[in-house]
């Protein structure tokens, strides 16, 4: 490992660290190598002639026309990759699909990849990834903000959380914790 590389991974090693999500001690590990993995273009090429990130739908055509563990966790890390460190542009007005879209492709290409894995270890962390996706994406877009890339607000993540799960235990812990509380509201003045 060369010396960019170390400080590139205690520099994702210490970010995640001070993240303290769902799941994220389980997959804490994988996230940093995939954090240094986005580092480099590797993650983000295609046999496509497109640029920028693969869209999750090739990646998507191309996991099911070669099923494996691999071309599934390749989706699930470009989900989990754009949805968390770029979340700013998965959100912005114009784009045609937003977070959930993310969430809801990475977990379940994780899981994909889980049932191909042996049952080992390594299947086991892919399973991880599948029930922990939005915790893991919602670090990932901590650690972003963390090094001074753009990010969604903590607050707001937290509100859309408790908005997708009202009954999310965390979710109204870390929100009294800043302060804050939902008034839940029949849409009547």
């Amino acid at each position: 490992m060369n010396v960019m590389s170390a400080a590139l991974r205690d520099l994702f090693t210490e970010a995640l660290q001070a993240v303290d999500a769902d799941g994220i001690d389980e997959t804490r590990t994988y996230l940093v190598n995939l954090c240094c993995h986005c580092a480099t273009p590797e993650i983000f090429r295609s046999e496509r002639p497109e640029t920028g990130t693969p869209a999750l739908t090739w990646l998507y055509a191309e996991a099911r026309a070669r099923p494996s563990v691999e071309t599934w966790r390749r989706m699930g890390d470009v989900a989990l990759a754009v949805g968390g460190l770029f979340a700013p542009h998965v959100e912005r007005p114009r784009a045609l699909v937003g977070r959930r879209y993310y969430e809801s492709m990475g977990s379940a290409a994780y899981a994909t990849a889980a049932g191909h894995a042996r049952h080992d270890a390594f299947g086991q962390l892919l399973q991880s990834l599948a029930r922990y996706f939005r915790a893991s994406m919602d670090a990932l877009n901590q650690v972003a903000r963390q090094l001074g890339l753009p990010g969604v607000d903590a607050t707001e993540l937290l509100v859309q959380r408790l908005v997708d799960d009202p009954a999310s235990v965390d979710g109204h812990r870390a929100l009294g914790a800043q302060g804050l509380g939902l008034v839940w509201s029949s849409g009547q003045a």
